[in-house]
Formats: structure tokens, sequence, C-alpha cells
């Protein structure tokens, strides 16, 4: 025995529009998670080149040797308003590069504004001065690399 529906006509339309919303703002939120680690990522591997194509001319040259770290971020896609300082430390055997961009996402157009991805590498060389003057100089394999916390959804 079937009984008729009176009131079934519509609901899907109700539910759909209720639910609509909600799905795509989890699929934008999701894509701006995505963009976020692909721009972290991308920066990333620009510092981590940068220190280690600048940390070969320490200790005797650490002026060239910040030129060359700014020079090779450029080369691998950063623009020179996204270096925000490249250093030699005291002992000028240190080479730190920290770099920052603003990344666009999908949700800005809900008043989250453009959030700040910043990244920060740094290269030791280490090795011995031999009496000769042979100079043995190593970089460390493993760069210590530091990621500053993203600002996310903050103007």
């Amino acid at each position: 025995m079937s009984y008729p529906v009176r009131f079934g006509r519509g609901q899907t339309a109700v539910i759909l529009t209720l639910a609509l919303p909600s799905l795509i703002a989890m699929i934008a939120f999701g894509t701006d998670i995505g963009v976020l680690y692909f721009n972290w990522l991308q920066l990333q591997k620009s510092a981590d080149a940068a220190v280690l194509a600048g940390a070969v001319y320490l200790p005797a040259n650490p002026a060239v040797a910040i030129n060359a770290a700014d020079f090779f971020a450029r080369q691998s896609g950063l623009k020179a308003s996204e270096i925000t300082s490249t250093g030699v430390g005291a002992d000028d055997r240190t080479l730190t590069i920290s770099i920052s961009r603003k990344v666009r996402l999908l949700t800005s157009v809900l008043g989250f504004g453009a959030p700040q991805v910043a990244v920060n590498a740094t290269a030791v060389v280490v090795g011995a001065h031999w009496p000769g003057g042979a100079d043995t100089r190593f970089i460390e394999a493993s760069v210590d690399v530091q990621m500053h916390q993203i600002t996310a959804f903050i103007a």
C-alpha cells in the first residue's frame, strides 16, 4: 500500500540551497591552503638554494656572498621586493636570507585580506684552516631552515 507524498515537493531544492554555500566555502578554503603551501614551498626552495650558492664565498668574501645569494634568489623566480633581508653572521661563516610574499587567496572576497608567507634559511660554513694556507671549507648539508608563522587571513 502506497501513501501519497503531500509535502515532498521542493525539499531537494531547499536542502541544496542550504548546503551549497558551505560546500563552496570548504572548496575555497581547501584551495587556499594548497595555494599557501605551494607558495611556502617555492619560497623555501629558493631560500635554500640562495644561501647555499652564497655560502661558497664565505668566509673570505662576505659582500660577494650576500650579492650571490640575492642574485640566485632572483634567478629562482623571486622578485627583488620579496627578499626581506640577507646577512652574514659576525663570524663570517653563516649566511641567512629572509623572504616574504603576499599571497592572493580565493577567500579574500570575504574580507580576509592577503596573508604574508615568510621563510628563513641559514647556511653554515664549517671547515679548518690548515697551517700551509690551504682552506678546506664544507657547507653543512643540512641547511638550518626555519619557517615564520604564516599569518593567514590577517590583512
